[in-house]
């Protein structure tokens, strides 16, 4: 489900992150900063529970790689 709104940006930061992201327009270039920093997280989250003995379990390993967006690495 798509929600509509109306927000300010700055026209160079977004120029920036199209750039950083290699999206063209506005739309793309924010969901792609949103998806971005959504993965970065749960890489993240990963990390803490490969690195906490008892965080780590037989689903650690799938749900890491299905965190990994291999489309935005390009």
């Amino acid at each position: 489900m798509e929600h509509r709104t109306t927000i300010v940006l700055d026209p160079e930061l977004v120029d920036q992150a199209a750039k950083a992201l290699g999206t063209i327009g506005i739309k793309p270039t924010v969901c792609a900063a949103l998806n971005a920093i959504v993965q970065a997280d749960r890489r993240r989250r990963l990390i803490e529970r490969f690195t906490d003995p008892d965080g780590y379990d037989d689903d650690a390993l799938a749900e890491a790689r299905s965190s990994w967006n291999r489309s935005a690495v390009s």
